[in-house]
């Protein structure tokens, strides 16, 4: 059985956040020397695609660069055309593609780092589906098992199904804002469909605003599209504009920086574009709140179109213990994330630390810390310098599997 220090489940911005950290504090040849393994489903390094979408930043462009060590390894990329371009936008706000294609060349290259070094490897193609928690991590890899001591959760989440989607038209938020589903909805305006956005999101007004930019001339009469928000939507406030705000009794406070609602927020273009609602500046949306939020409510003739902006859920595979018990890790109350320990950084199962289990990105949250975790800087920083922290430094006799109890692995604690 091939021995690791470290397996990462999924390769995506927020794995990469281990690479950032290590090579930010010079430790990168110190951990690629324990050994590391990472598992990504997709085939090639050429279909990575992350974060490709076609709208603006939340955050300023100087954001994304923020946690990236200016002589480390990502150092001619900093001063190469990608690197050059988000240095001059600044504060401003930038197309996410370009964000994307800044990170698809930082992965590449880790992934040349890992490709010559003989403790290394990536193995392009591999959806895990099934991991052993014994001893340590069992991962089984084209017949071949894989054991390391840590395991680190990168697999990033997916969409909230919809009520009774499976009787409607629906098309996820995702692919409407990475543009794959240009000619689907295209056709489904021709056929002068209603179009109801699900959920009160930042991905509610960020497809909101996409469709008005890109398909403008089927938007010309009073609120022809309509966002369902069963919850009051929120915004994202500095501290200066804090000051100046009547907040709620739900608006979240970070201690830290003073900022509210820093991470579940509406933000930059997407928080614009809800005030200019708010103020009747902008007819041709409408926002329904409470119970007319229900897509129930919405039949028409013909069938509207639902975008599926409800949120996210954690992608996790299947963790089993040595006697076959399913290991769930506990979560917010509806599921939406995975909750951290915020002393060790590692997932809990019961209200107890899962030893050598980490998670990093969408899906996961640490809410005495972090908060959930949305934001490139906040993944290649503080989050990943924690884990890192835990997989270099944790003696070994200390990362060993703690006794569990079979209650504790039936249901999901919230």
């Amino acid at each position: 059985m091939e021995e690791y220090r470290l397996q990462i489940i999924g390769f995506g911005p927020a794995a990469l956040g281990i690479f950032v950290a290590a090579d930010r504090v010079g430790r990168l040849t110190e951990l690629l020397n324990t050994g590391i393994c990472i598992h990504e489903k997709i085939s090639d390094i050429e279909s990575w695609e992350s974060l490709k979408y076609r709208i603006p930043s939340n955050s300023p462009a100087l954001d994304f660069l923020s946690e990236i060590r200016t002589d480390g390894i990502f150092a001619p990329l900093l001063s190469g055309p990608l690197g050059t371009q988000l240095k001059a936008c600044g504060t401003n706000p930038v197309c996410l593609t370009l964000i994307a294609s800044f990170l698809k060349q930082m992965l590449q290259t880790v992934v040349k780092l890992l490709d010559t070094h003989s403790r290394c490897q990536v193995i392009w193609g591999h959806s895990i589906e099934s991991i052993k928690y014994a001893e340590g991590f069992i991962v089984h890899s084209q017949q071949t098992p894989l054991h390391s001591q840590y395991l680190l959760l990168a697999t990033g989440a997916c969409a909230k199904s919809v009520t009774d989607a499976e009787l409607q038209i629906t098309v996820d938020a995702e692919q409407l804002l990475r543009g794959n589903a240009d000619e689907e909805i295209a056709r489904y305006l021709a056929e002068k469909r209603p179009v109801y956005i699900v959920g009160g999101s930042h991905s509610s007004f960020s497809a909101a605003g996409y469709l008005l930019e890109f398909f403008s001339d089927h938007f010309h009469c009073a609120a022809p599209i309509k966002i369902l928000s069963k919850r009051r939507v929120k915004e994202m406030y500095s501290p200066s504009e804090a000051q100046q705000t009547l907040l709620k009794d739900n608006d979240l406070i970070n201690t830290d920086t003073g900022e509210v609602n820093k991470f579940d927020g509406l933000r930059g273009v997407a928080r614009e574009l809800y005030r200019q609602i708010c103020k009747g500046e902008e007819s041709r949306i409408e926002i329904i709140y409470g119970p007319q939020a229900d897509i129930r409510l919405t039949q028409s003739s013909p069938a509207p179109v639902y975008i599926n902006a409800t949120g996210y859920r954690p992608r996790l595979p299947n963790i089993c213990t040595a006697t076959g018990e399913q290991l769930v890790p506990d979560t917010t109350v509806g599921g939406n994330n995975v909750l951290k320990d915020s002393v060790t950084s590692m997932l809990l199962n019961d209200g107890n630390p899962v030893s050598g289990l980490y998670g990093i990105g969408l899906g996961f949250a640490d809410l005495k810390t972090d908060g959930c975790q949305v934001g490139i800087n906040f993944f290649h920083g503080c989050s990943a310098a924690r884990i890192l922290t835990g997989i270099l430094e944790t003696p070994d006799h200390q990362n060993r599997p703690r006794p569990v109890q079979s209650p504790n692995f039936s249901q999901p604690a919230h």
